[in-house]
């Protein structure tokens, strides 16, 4: 009996031991795989952030396109009341260029010195030379 239970009990030490290595390899894979779901969460958590943030710069570009359209429109019709026209073609007399924000403007008065101009056109543009 001393053969059958000694036979025994290493087979069952042996059976315990391949349940403790299966065990161990388990746990092993387990702790990679929660390390790996802990990591993907991570990155979907800085994914997420990323997207609000480009979403409020995509905002604030929209803000600031729309105040440029504003400006351009602007420009676009002081243009119109400050062109010249000499044989039915325009030409800029006078353009100014405001920055809204610094509050800071430039103005310039062109002289057109190509075209011919008659005595009245000579006396209002002489200032200019």
């Amino acid at each position: 009996m001393n053969v059958f239970g000694s036979s025994r009990d290493s087979e069952t030490k042996k059976f315990i031991s391949n349940l403790e290595k299966s065990l161990k390899s388990y746990l092993s894979k387990l702790t990679k795989l929660e390390r790996l779901v802990e990591e993907n969460h991570k990155s979907v958590q800085i994914q997420e952030n990323q997207t609000e943030t480009l979403q409020i710069t995509c905002s604030y570009i929209a803000e600031h396109l729309i105040k440029i359209d504003n400006s351009i429109h602007y420009i676009t019709d002081k243009l119109r009341i400050n062109l010249v026209t000499v044989n039915n073609k325009y030409m800029i007399k006078e353009m100014s260029v405001v920055d809204t924000d610094t509050s800071t403007m430039q103005h310039w008065i062109f002289k057109h010195s190509s075209l011919t101009q008659d005595a009245k056109s000579r006396s209002v543009n002489n200032w200019l030379q």
